[in-house]
């Protein structure tokens, strides 16, 4: 049977405030397929999107948004907590769960869906994919987590409880890059956030509260000492939005693919998490695993650095997902069911197979 096509125009809901814990509201954008200019009339599945990163960006929205609805899915795309236009202070993961969880419950109520959530995402929105697994709300139906954490303590934001500076180092270029009204709160603020020097920042390492540009941003810099300084195994890092391994017992029983990269600081996390789920579930799991860096965008070439590794090397995200979630959302024969579960790309062969 053939994939879906893209047969329908495209209408957009902008920032319906969708309502969360603490009486915050979440933006979301939702991209709703339609003919002659009107919605489709009957209930369909829904895809979910999760991201600090502005839902508004134009290859995002291209990409993902409008790619999936003009193919009969309905895509919203969210603002998380304290970033861009939606409410709140942004609480870095520890936040993601309980608003993952909340949306989609707010989703599966609307007329326009009939029960069925998806998710995707790459890298934070791989991250909050799986906190809303964590909690399996009942509406989950499946996923596409692409280079996302296992156990954050032990093999993302901490190894083995060393810390990977660079998590240190996003809480001070998101805190620039997030124009969210509640943390820019006069232009004094936002000129202060965006001008600080990362680099020179970590060279001068411990950092102490309310000693550098993020004391402007309390709910950053609480977050940036947590993962500088609490280094113990503590409660901080036993977070079902945080750890996961420690709660894949309870995880969502949904078809999901976990994909990442050879290159990705996520690799091992990814193989973590394909493992540990395959074993305690049904799924079905899928992994994959190619010679890319991290980000989504990579996925499409066949060379890394330097060197080009063959065609094989390159698949076709969008495709890849569209067959995952016309299988699991619309119940179409997309041919996933034929795939291997395990799929990866073997480095140093040189003639780019995949097992």
């Amino acid at each position: 049977m053939p994939l879906s096509q893209p047969e329908y125009e495209v209408i957009v809901m902008e920032d319906v405030m969708i309502p969360v814990r603490g009486r915050v509201r979440l933006a979301t954008d939702i991209y709703r397929p339609a003919l002659n200019g009107e919605f489709l009339p009957e209930p369909l599945p829904v895809i979910l999107e999760r991201t600090p990163y502005n839902k508004r960006t134009q290859d995002r929205v291209e990409r993902n948004c409008r790619y999936f609805a003009r193919r009969g899915y309905i895509f919203a795309i969210q603002d998380c907590r304290g970033c861009f236009a939606s409410e709140g202070d942004m609480d870095f993961f520890w936040q993601e769960g309980p608003d993952g969880y909340a949306t989609v419950g707010w989703l599966a109520l609307q007329a326009w869906c009939n029960g069925k959530i998806g998710t995707t995402g790459t890298s934070y929105a791989g991250w909050t994919q799986n906190a809303i697994a964590a909690l399996a709300p009942p509406n989950l139906a499946c996923m596409w987590v692409n280079e996302a954490a296992s156990n954050g303590f032990t093999s993302t934001l901490r190894h083995g409880g060393a810390l990977e500076l660079r998590f240190l180092a996003w809480l001070y270029w998101h805190a620039a890059l997030n124009t969210n009204t509640t943390l820019k709160k006069n232009p004094e603020v936002a000129a202060v956030l965006e001008s600080a020097d990362i680099q020179e920042i970590l060279r001068h390492l411990p950092i102490e509260k309310g000693g550098t540009p993020l004391a402007l941003a309390p709910s950053y810099e609480q977050r940036a000492l947590d993962i500088l300084t609490k280094s113990d195994f503590t409660e901080l890092w036993k977070d079902p939005s945080v750890n996961f391994e420690l709660h894949w017992d309870r995880f969502a029983d949904v078809p999901t693919v976990f994909s990442s990269a050879w290159y990705d600081s996520y690799t091992r996390a990814n193989l973590e998490n394909y493992v540990g789920l395959s074993q305690r579930n049904k799924g079905p799991y899928r992994l994959l695993m190619g010679p890319w860096t991290h980000g989504d965008s990579f996925m499409g070439y066949s060379f890394a650095g330097d060197i080009d590794l063959g065609p094989e090397a390159a698949i076709d995200y969008n495709t890849e997902r569209l067959r995952w979630f016309d299988r699991w959302l619309k119940g179409l024969g997309s041919g996933v069911d034929n795939d291997s579960p395990v799929s990866i790309f073997v480095m140093g062969g040189g003639n780019g197979r995949r097992n």
